[in-house]
């Protein structure tokens, strides 16, 4: 017998299965611990290179591609976004997260440290 029929032939029993459900549900939500906030900490690192005066395209060029170049042999890394601005730009290091954040933020301002010498003086 097809299912569809049977649900058909015998429609209280059909219903009464659709109530037990939608309350079992319901009781199960109820029952799941949720936090408002959750304390999930997010494994990031925000690298910030400022030179005043510098247009966006010669901030990615001069300062951005050099930087990534270094930080993206990080041990650990996830994704890296960058963004140029007149004056300047940025670099978001994001890591694994089973990674160490001490050690991340060691090897992070090591490879600055490094990345520096490939950057404008004044920047």
């Amino acid at each position: 017998m097809d299912i569809v029929k049977l649900a058909i032939s015998n429609a209280r029993l059909t219903i009464a299965v659709l109530v037990f459900l939608i309350l079992a549900g319901a009781v199960a939500y109820q029952s799941t611990p949720k936090e408002a906030e959750p304390d999930v900490p997010i494994p990031m690192m925000y690298v910030s290179l400022i030179y005043q005066g510098i247009s966006p395209e010669d901030s990615e060029r001069l300062l951005l591609r050099p930087m990534e170049a270094k930080l993206k042999s990080l041990k650990g890394l996830k994704e890296m976004r960058s963004a140029a601005f007149q004056g300047g730009g940025y670099v978001l290091v994001e890591f694994q997260p089973q990674t160490d954040l001490a050690t991340a933020l060691q090897d992070t301002r090591s490879k600055v440290q490094d990345g520096k010498a490939d950057l404008p003086q004044a920047a």
